[in-house]
């Protein structure tokens, strides 16, 4: 059964379903079971549904059943981490974004100069082609809750698509989509039954990735919200912009997500009590020339060193129940923090995982705290030292962060110290209560309360999506510059196919 495209939870509401009241499809197995579905099904239509209520309620209550046995399992090795990983893979199909202010967002990271050639060159089409067909393609199946369109949908009978459209459609066709047989063998090679993979272990299935199945003259799609999750969160991915080869690519995409923080605070932070300043360069004397973090902001009584990370949690640092913290331990007791150490002992022996991801965002918030001391010892002559202001040390990521939870945040802690000893001797210990990691997303939504309550009052209740949503002032910003930049254009375009 294809899930609510808005995240809509009231099970009386499921179309087609039997007895959709009691559905028993639960979020934390509805991965393994679309992927194990696609593997054993028969051709469409199939003789069986879940759409009926008795086969569905004998298998997910067996399902339930082996899903609560291994949960209580991990739990007992890790809970903290257990449950990062737990959560992690359930995000993508939890996840409520506007898909237009993350289409948005994704198009301002990419749309600048040199890693808008690069995306070009890579994919073979202009990037705005991209992005509209990107967001076509979602409307299709989420916005009348379509499951299945048959092929000859994508070739309007008004007006023949131009070379550029069509371009577009069909590498995203051949990016997020693929033929049942193919499919089936994706997944059956891809499914585990090992206890540690039989559930948290769905951030890059086929079915994720692919989310669009080709068959019977058309395409089925169980989940509208991964043809976005594959289309921008994977255009990072696919594009390998950290392997791109060009220093100046990757220094413009952080820039890029530098200047879109800068955007939000501009239009939601003018005329209020908090102000900000983008990154500082500084003479730190036998540390030469050094800066301060990407935004300073400030009000009456806090103060925040706020840093943007392009990298993210990797998909096997998501799908990781355990830590190595021999690993953690050796890195913050021999501190190879020097370039030439770090790539030698950190980037070339530590296999890609959560291990990593934790030691490298760690050395990102010891980078915060070595800023903020050299803004405190009066070292940043442009930006004098303010007495009295609360101190937060805060991560920005490009997505949804759970690295605030004690499994990950001590870990980071424990290498930020040793980080920061390493720079500039500091040795007090870091209070975790002033570390924070945010993501893009949640800046977005909020930055409007960091107006109204100021900086404090925020990262205080940055969690508690219910006092956020209290707080909440409407507003239409990004959704209008998107509308202005993509879809309008697009609607028009469209308009010359399809007619109104």
């Amino acid at each position: 059964m294809q899930a609510s495209a808005d995240g809509n939870t009231n099970r009386a509401y499921v179309p087609g379903v039997n007895h959709s009241e009691a559905n028993s499809v639960e979020v934390w197995f509805a991965d393994f079971l679309i992927a194990n579905i696609i593997k054993y099904c028969d051709d469409f239509p199939s003789q069986k549904s879940l759409r009926d209520v008795n086969p569905r309620h004998a298998i997910c209550n067996k399902i339930e059943e082996l899903h609560q046995e291994i949960s209580h399992k991990q739990i007992d090795e890790e809970v903290f981490v257990w449950l990062n990983s737990y959560i992690f893979n359930q995000f993508k199909i939890l996840a409520k974004d506007n898909e237009l202010r993350a289409l948005y967002r994704y198009y301002y990271l990419y749309k600048t100069s040199k890693i808008k050639v690069y995306a070009e060159d890579k994919m073979g089409m202009p990037l705005d082609a991209y992005f509209k067909m990107a967001f076509f393609m979602y409307a299709i199946f989420a916005g009348k809750g379509r499951f299945h369109v048959k092929e000859d949908y994508f070739t309007p009978k008004r007006k023949s698509f131009d070379e550029v459209t069509k371009t577009a459609l069909e590498y995203v066709l051949s990016q997020i989509s693929k033929p049942l047989p193919e499919l089936k063998r994706l997944c059956k090679d891809y499914c585990s039954y090992d206890e540690d993979k039989l559930f948290g272990f769905f951030n890059d299935a086929p079915h994720v990735k692919f989310p669009l199945i080709k068959d019977k003259g058309g395409y089925f799609c169980t989940i509208p919200k991964y043809i976005t999750t594959a289309l921008l969160d994977g255009l990072y991915y696919r594009l390998d912009i950290p392997n791109s080869g060009d220093p100046d690519v990757n220094k413009e995409f952080s820039e890029n997500m530098e200047n879109y923080l800068g955007l939000i605070f501009e239009h939601f932070l003018n005329g209020s009590k908090v102000k900000c300043r983008q990154e500082i360069t500084y003479d730190a004397g036998k540390r030469k020339t050094q800066r301060t973090s990407d935004w300073i902001l400030w009000d009456d009584t806090d103060i925040c060193f706020m840093d943007c990370k392009t990298k993210r949690i990797s998909v096997r640092g998501k799908q990781a129940v355990t830590v190595d913290d021999e690993e953690i331990e050796r890195v913050a007791r021999d501190k190879p923090f020097s370039s030439t150490r770090k790539k030698k002992e950190i980037d070339e022996v530590i296999p890609e995982g959560l291990t990593k991801d934790l030691i490298h965002l760690g050395m990102g918030v010891g980078k915060v705290f070595v800023s903020y001391d050299d803004y405190k010892a009066g070292n940043v002559s442009d930006f004098p030292y303010m007495e009295g202001k609360t101190f937060h040390a805060v991560i920005v990521t490009l997505e949804e962060s759970l690295s605030n939870t004690p499994g990950y945040k001590d870990r980071i802690i424990k290498v930020a110290q040793s980080y920061r000893e390493f720079k500039n001797g500091h040795t007090e210990p870091i209070d975790e209560k002033t570390v924070k990691m945010l993501s893009v997303k949640n800046i977005e939504e909020c930055a409007c309360v960091i107006a109204k309550e100021g900086i404090g009052y925020y990262l205080e209740h940055h969690m508690d999506n219910q006092l956020m949503a209290q707080k909440y002032v409407k507003d239409k910003f990004l959704l209008d510059k998107c509308n202005e930049e993509l879809i309008n254009p697009f609607l028009e375009e469209m308009k010359e196919y399809y007619g109104k």
